[in-house]
């Protein structure tokens, strides 16, 4: 009897993810035609059931109504959350409903009204042209509804006009929902309509992603940034000009001085474009692109190989730092193998990333959205950095100095972006590592020209001013540590 129970439980367990599946591949067939609608008022009975509402309820905790608050929720249904979200903003506070039926806002007025909930309004529009006056919403939330919208872009610049700065936007998403969207993809739709991910919250069945709307970069970021050519100040701008303008805006820095510009693309500041590298740069960064795939899942096995756990290898550098509580700076942050080591530090403050790989940059962004931390990062060459004087209380790198063009050169720019007193450390393979890299490639040696010489530690390059220089060899020998403090 058990087995039969079993067997049948699979079988429908089976007959649930194929027609899922299938639900989902047709959504997604019409939706890339246009063909997006909302679900109709005839299933309004399932949003309020007590099933739904049993794995549904912390949505609205998520959100973080405080009271006060002017709060906009977008495509209610029939209100299984409004009289909640109306409760949290309190007498002080305001919610916003806003659905394209008629039928919809019928509903949930009605059960505004059976509560007893008085400081909430409803309006027929559309996620289009939201009916609300720029920057006056402290945090909007949708409920399985982005995927059901047809132009997304432009839904979520339009929530981007209606936040005030530093507003949240919460969006939960559900599986069985025929319209769902992957965490990865809201995500990449958010950053580049101008929203960061602050929060994270859920699994694969029903997730909450919380958003802070922002222009362009973090409150501060700006202030962090020159020209990385001339190093005089940037200011933020953006492609968008009309109030209402359909597609989302397009941010970008500005020099005054030198007139040229940086864009802004999905979360990350372009300060370069990769086909303008020359040398070991080009190569490298075009074989980290590559690398970029598997990097992270590759660095314990590489740990294995030389004799030590990642964790403590990792941590024989960070521990280095000395942040105190400031800004830290890394410099070739590939896809972020050393930010749980720099999280877990109750010392470090906010964390800066900068590599010359468009590619690891990307695995790093995927890595900060999983783990929802704020991490700054910048497409960006070591040699010319595009930070001003004496902005970070750390600056490190880890690997690939050995290979830059002009090692001089980015040493000089550490130094120039550490504020007074900091301790910058370098790190990279000794000449051991170097041709350890022999085993798993072959020639690698060779192509980068360490065959015709001895690979060691840059301290001949470290200005003689710099005080407490020291080198040592960490991670069984395989890397050397370059430390020296900025005169105070």
């Amino acid at each position: 009897m058990g087995t039969i129970l079993l067997w049948a439980l699979g079988i429908l367990a089976a007959f649930i993810i194929v027609f899922e599946g299938i639900l989902k591949i047709i959504a997604r067939i019409a939706h890339a035609r246009g063909h997006s609608a909302a679900c109709p008022p005839s299933f309004s009975w399932y949003f309020t059931s007590d099933f739904r509402k049993r794995y549904m309820h912390p949505a609205v905790e998520r959100v973080g109504i405080k009271p006060g608050d002017r709060v906009l929720e977008l495509g209610p249904g029939p209100g299984a959350f409004s009289v909640d979200a109306a409760r949290r903003a309190g007498p002080e506070g305001r919610l916003i409903v806003v659905d394209l039926q008629p039928e919809m806002t019928a509903l949930v007025e009605s059960r505004l009204l059976a509560a007893g909930i008085t400081n909430a309004e409803t309006r027929v529009a559309g996620a289009y042209e939201l009916p609300l006056e720029d920057s006056s919403i402290d945090r909007a939330f949708l409920v399985t509804v982005l995927g059901e919208i047809t132009d997304q872009r432009r839904a979520l610049a339009e929530l981007h006009r209606v936040l005030r700065p530093g507003g949240i936007l919460s969006i939960t998403e559900e599986f069985s929902a025929p319209d769902y969207p992957f965490a990865g993809e809201t995500i990449r739709k958010a950053e580049a309509a101008g929203f960061r991910l602050s929060a994270r919250f859920g699994n694969f069945l029903v997730y909450t992603l919380n958003f802070e709307r922002i222009e362009g970069l973090r409150p501060g970021t700006l202030d962090l940034l020159a020209c990385p050519d001339c190093h005089t100040s940037l200011t933020l701008n953006t492609s968008a000009s009309e109030k209402h303008e359909a597609a989302a805006k397009e941010y970008f820095l500005r020099c005054e001085t030198c007139r040229k510009e940086y864009p802004i693309r999905e979360g990350i500041v372009h300060f370069l474009e990769q086909k303008s590298l020359t040398g070991l740069n080009r190569r490298f960064a075009a074989m980290y692109d590559w690398m970029s795939w598997f990097y992270r899942p590759f660095s314990p096995l590489m740990f294995l190989f030389i004799g030590i756990s990642e964790r403590r290898a990792r941590k024989e550098v960070i521990d280095r730092l000395e942040p105190h509580g400031g800004r830290v700076l890394e410099i070739s942050i590939g896809p972020g193998v050393n930010l749980p080591f720099l999280r877990e530090r109750g010392d470090v403050g906010d964390i800066y990333g900068l590599d010359i790989s468009l590619g690891q940059l990307k695995r790093c962004r995927s890595y900060r959205h999983s783990k929802g931390w704020p991490v700054e990062l910048f497409l960006g060459n070591a040699e010319t950095l595009p930070y001003r004087d004496n902005a970070f209380e750390s600056v490190f790198h880890v690997g690939g100095i050995n290979f830059f063009n002009d090692k001089r050169k980015a040493i000089e720019e550490m130094i120039r972006v550490a504020k007074p007193g900091a301790r910058i450390l370098i790190a990279d393979e000794t000449d051991r590592g170097v041709r350890a890299y022999d085993t798993v490639a072959p020639g690698f040696s060779r192509r980068v020209g360490a065959d015709k010489k001895k690979v060691a530690a840059p301290v001949d390059l470290v200005p003689q001013e710099m005080q407490e220089v020291k080198v040592t060899e960490v991670w069984n020998g395989f890397m050397y540590l370059l430390e020296f403090r900025k005169p105070g």
